[in-house]
């Protein structure tokens, strides 16, 4: 099937737009975390900003972000050079949210498993 065809499959447009904001939203995110290491430009998040605003979206949007009322996890000690704390969330089927933080033993990925 061609380009020209791809929208013939679609057969719940609700669920594809769904899909497409979640997908804006995280982009946002990732272009925030490349800025953070030096890996994208500030215009590049300004730009996802934009876009998020034209389609009415917010990062509070997105089932796992913090800002929902739940705080980050805090890490025991801090780690890496420059104080840098990491947290890691994970969305069950349930709908559950399961968190991770650094800790002097484990990462937060793996605190997370």
């Amino acid at each position: 099937m061609g380009v020209n065809r791809a929208g013939y499959g679609i057969v719940d447009d609700d669920t594809v737009r769904e899909a497409a904001r979640q997908e804006i939203i995280r982009r946002y995110f990732r272009y925030q975390c490349e800025y953070a290491m030096v890996c994208a430009e500030r215009e590049t998040v300004q730009r996802a900003e934009l876009i998020m605003n034209e389609i009415g979206a917010k990062p509070e949007d997105r089932p796992w972000s913090f800002p929902r009322g739940r705080p980050p996890p805090r890490p025991n000690a801090p780690q890496g050079q420059r104080r840098h704390f990491c947290g890691a969330a994970i969305e069950l089927r349930d709908g559950s949210i399961v968190t991770g933080k650094n800790t002097p033993l484990m990462h937060a990925a793996s605190s997370l498993v």
